[in-house]
């Protein structure tokens, strides 16, 4: 084999590996760790969670504390999230301040999520997860996905999917009351 054809081998293959490691870097570099990891389940009480609401200031699921909680995960390109929104907002409507519903969006940016609040004429909260730590940190590997939580801040249930008023009802018989 000739040198020039030698070099021109380890050249490629030098090129193929970068751009695999190139890709790697790139498909992993959400996978970065959280500082602590929990598997929602059914009778594990929620830890506290920070965020930003639709305006980038800070909130936090300790403001809501007291009261049952529908935490809806989504993305303005998941279709099903699409349809389900408007549902949150009859549930929100219905329940008042009895039940407390905050969609959580890890993939959009603000000025993205207030054009699909307003467009869909969203009132309930709404609250940014930048970096996708919560989304993390919940283990969310589905959108839609919903997690039930009781006034003491114990996980009742979630669910992948569209919700509807029998999967609610399954977890807030009485409106969350």
């Amino acid at each position: 084999m000739s040198m020039a054809k030698s070099k021109a081998i380890w050249l490629f293959l030098g090129l193929g590996v970068g751009v695999l490691i190139g890709l790697a870097v790139l498909i992993f570099r959400d996978l970065s760790p959280v500082d602590e990891q929990f598997i929602p389940s059914p009778g594990e009480t929620l830890p506290n969670f920070s965020a930003q609401d639709l305006d980038g200031n800070p909130v936090s699921l300790d403001q809501v504390a007291g009261k049952p909680i529908l935490i809806n995960f989504w993305a303005s390109w998941c279709q099903p999230c699409m349809e389900e929104l408007p549902y949150l907002q009859q549930i929100y409507e219905q329940f008042g301040g009895d039940l407390i519903v905050i969609g959580i969006n890890a993939d959009d940016t603000l000025s993205d999520m207030r054009a699909v609040a307003d467009e869909l004429q969203l009132t309930f909260p709404i609250w940014n997860d930048p970096q996708g730590t919560i989304s993390r940190k919940m283990l969310i590997s589905a959108l839609p996905t919903s997690y039930f939580i009781d006034q003491d801040g114990t996980i009742l249930g979630s669910y992948i999917g569209i919700v509807d008023d029998s999967v609610v009802a399954k977890y807030f018989p009485a409106g969350g009351k």
